[in-house]
């Protein structure tokens, strides 16, 4: 056992029996008592106790150096503990304060996303609504076209069932209005056409006669026919090498009279590359088939009374402003009632023929930014000096999807500025 040395005296019972695990008292004195009796049992004991407080006695006479050098150490002990835990319980207390303010801005965090979440759902809800609402537009438009002349009924089911974009969609994967070159070769009746001023000239009236106005649609349904042998099967590929607008105001004259496949050229191409099958049967619907894209000044005062309609004017501030008219042969100055100004500032004619595809997104992301969807405007109007910048803005608003109906007021502020001026 330990704290006895060997010289210990003997006992009738193994000292170390008193250590072990399972010792038992009732066994010990059951088994010592039928080996030795009671009495000597007894005796032994009470010597075992002496020899065991004599042997603890001698154990800390022995280290008593060693215990009273601790006691020594500890003194004061208990200030350096205290300064120790006082920071550490201010700390625990902050970490505290820092994980309750952290869990209640998790739990509004949480609580927020619930929120987006909600609305995201009811914004798909709204938005379903409006894409109902607007099929339910070009069924009706289709049907009063339908009354007004007659229309394919494979273009009614097409233009119909016609998947709109998202109105914050940039394209342009797949386009409504523009193509790229290697996108050209797969296309079966083809007919490409590079847009001059000469052929500008054969659609539109000159400045002296009838402000620059598209010639009548029996004029053009002939040039188109028999000079450009251009067939409403035609798939139409328009490029440029001046201003972007000069393509768009030739493609809105397409658009108007009811081509289905109009596309302008974003890239540079080699002509030559490409041999086109001229259609053979040539045809073109009697009347447009979008009169409701193009506007004369005389359909405005009708158009002045829709509460769904906005009309913006894309010249630059200085010609809306009146300072200036923005061509020599337009006498005066000013703007049309009703016409909002268009903040990019004529950037319109800015834009060259030759622009890349990215080029192309990023003046579509300006637009962008700049004239956002609104549900409650079903129609936009705009118009320029003549109709070619106008024209351009028109497409761009196509592409972004900004509204139902699209419109160009042909001829713009020349004749307005002519004619209702007086």
């Amino acid at each position: 056992m330990v704290g006895l040395t060997n010289e210990s005296p003997t006992f009738c019972f193994d000292r170390d029996e008193l250590s072990t695990t399972d010792f038992n008292v009732d066994a010990f004195v059951v088994k010592y008592k039928r080996e030795v009796g009671l009495e000597k049992l007894r005796d032994d004991l009470d010597l075992f106790l002496r020899v065991l407080k004599s042997s603890m006695v001698e154990l800390i006479n022995r280290d008593f150096a060693d215990f009273l050098n601790l006691s020594t150490n500890l003194v004061g002990f208990d200030k350096s503990i205290t300064t120790l835990k006082n920071p550490l319980t201010a700390m625990k207390t902050d970490l505290m304060k820092i994980n309750e303010t952290l869990s209640t801005q998790r739990q509004e965090i949480e609580e927020k996303i619930r929120e987006q979440k909600a609305i995201r759902q009811r914004k798909q809800v709204i938005q379903s609504i409006i894409d109902v609402q607007k099929s339910i537009q070009q069924l009706n438009e289709l049907d009063d076209a339908i009354n007004l002349s007659k229309i394919d009924i494979s273009e009614m089911i097409e233009r119909a069932v016609a998947p709109r974009k998202p109105s914050n969609s940039i394209i342009i994967n797949i386009s409504k209005w523009f193509i790229r070159p290697d996108e050209i070769f797969s296309i079966k009746n083809l007919h490409l056409l590079n847009i001059t001023s000469d052929i500008m000239n054969d659609i539109e009236t000159d400045k002296n006669n009838n402000y620059w106005k598209y010639y009548s649609y029996d004029e053009i349904r002939e040039k188109l026919l028999n000079k450009y042998r251009i067939s409403q099967e035609s798939f139409i590929v328009l490029y440029t090498k001046e201003k972007l607008m000069m393509v768009a105001r030739f493609a809105w004259l397409l658009y108007w009279i009811g081509y289905k496949h109009i596309k302008i050229l974003i890239g540079q191409i080699d002509p030559s590359l490409f041999i086109m099958n001229f259609s053979q049967v040539l045809n073109l619907p009697n009347l447009p088939l979008r009169p409701e894209v193009r506007l004369t000044c005389d359909q405005l005062s009708n158009e002045f009374l829709s509460q769904t309609t906005k009309f913006i004017d894309v010249r630059t501030y200085k010609e809306y402003s009146g300072e200036i008219t923005g061509y020599s042969y337009i006498r005066r100055s000013g703007h049309i009632p009703n016409f909002q100004y268009d903040s990019l500032d004529g950037l319109y004619a800015q834009i060259n023929g030759d622009i890349t595809w990215n080029e192309l997104e990023n003046y579509l992301k300006i637009m962008s930014n700049t004239n956002t969807y609104d549900n409650n405007i079903k129609k936009i109007i705009y118009m320029c000096g003549t109709g070619w910048r106008a024209s351009l803005a028109a497409i761009f608003a196509e592409e972004l999807n900004l509204a139902c109906t699209i419109s160009v007021l042909d001829s713009g502020w020349f004749e307005w500025s002519e004619e209702y001026l007086k």
